[in-house]
């Protein structure tokens, strides 16, 4: 005979809160659009479950020449402050659209997904080295990587969890230096990076341990 299963009253209303379920887990995962906003101050990035048009759509940074590998980025995406306390645990995945740009066939780039509460680092993860084929060439690259969370990391109401991307970039013979970008657009507007499958979302999933 079949068990029944059993929910605590407002489990409905629980599961309702997520986009997806991961039974394997006992997760509920949350998606997450990283974009910019800007006004006369300038320009910050966040994270938001809204598909709104960010602007700029994309961060350009210039790379130096240089043998080894050296930072060209770095920007952090937060979400707001916590007005419930969560706790984050499962496995958490990253899409990232991105591209190299005005570079001799010796350019070479890479990104690093750092997952944070707050400035606290929770776990990290680097995504594929990309290279040049030929001068003068866009190259665009859809990154899709994942971060265990094995230990359960508690937010209390008022933290904020934080995505930081850093670009990585080696240039070691272009004296004019070429430039990396990072898109970040919910709306997916076209990218120019080369490649119609390329997309311009940041995307990514955030796992929370189920209160039931």
């Amino acid at each position: 005979m079949a068990i029944p299963q059993v929910y605590e009253a407002g489990a409905e209303a629980a599961f309702a809160s997520y986009d997806y379920i991961d039974i394997a887990e006992g997760t509920g995962i949350i998606i997450l659009n990283g974009m910019a906003v800007q006004d006369d101050s300038g320009v910050d990035h966040i994270l938001s479950r809204n598909t709104l048009y960010s602007h700029p759509k994309e961060t350009t940074a210039a790379t130096t020449t240089s043998s080894t590998f050296a930072e060209a980025l770095s920007l952090n995406f937060d979400l707001s402050p916590f007005n419930l306390p969560r706790t984050l645990e499962g496995t958490a995945w990253f899409s990232l659209s991105w591209k190299i740009a005005f570079a001799t066939s010796n350019q070479q780039a890479y990104f690093i997904v750092r997952l944070k509460k707050g400035a606290v680092e929770i776990g990290s993860v680097q995504t594929q080295t990309g290279a040049t084929a030929s001068a003068g060439v866009d190259e665009g690259w859809l990154s899709l990587v994942t971060i265990p969370v094995t230990t359960a990391v508690h937010f209390k109401k008022g933290d904020v969890l934080r995505v930081t991307i850093e670009g990585w970039a080696r240039n070691p013979s272009n004296a004019n230096a070429s430039v990396i970008s990072l898109a970040h657009d919910p709306k997916d507007r076209d990218t120019g990076y080369g490649d119609e499958s390329i997309h311009s979302t940041l995307q990514m999933g955030i796992p929370f341990r189920i209160d039931i």
